[in-house]
């Protein structure tokens, strides 16, 4: 396995296990997710470490997007943790009312639990 083969193995079973839970458990991280938006230092450091990881898939799949082979989701991904963890450290206020609408709505939490574990299964097997 490539360094690019494990990253993207490690996105996949992210997905699918955030997946799980959103379908499984979706009143339980919809509560979670509330309690993390009200907190803006949360939100900080969750930031933080996204931007860090988004940094670290750019750095080994490199910055620029090939749309050749299957290889190309990777650079596709790590810009956009980039771009969340930037958003989450620069701007967490602007973050909180785009996230409301899909925890307060146990429908739209589900329907996201079932395209992540839908998108981690295709990624284990491209």
């Amino acid at each position: 396995m490539t360094s690019l083969e494990i990253i993207l193995f490690v996105y996949a079973w992210l997905f699918i296990i955030i997946g799980v839970a959103m379908v499984l458990r979706t009143k339980l991280m919809a509560k979670w997710v509330s309690e993390l938006i009200e907190e803006t230092e949360d939100l900080f450091g969750m930031g933080f470490w996204t931007l860090i990881m988004g940094l670290i898939v750019l750095g080994i799949a490199g910055f620029q997007i090939t749309w050749t082979g299957t290889l190309w989701l990777l650079p596709l991904l790590g810009w956009l943790t980039t771009l969340k963890g930037a958003l989450l450290v620069l701007l967490p206020d602007v973050f909180k009312p785009i996230v409301k609408p899909f925890y307060r709505s146990s429908g739209v939490m589900m329907f996201g639990g079932v395209v992540a574990l839908v998108i981690g299964i295709w990624m284990l097997y491209i």
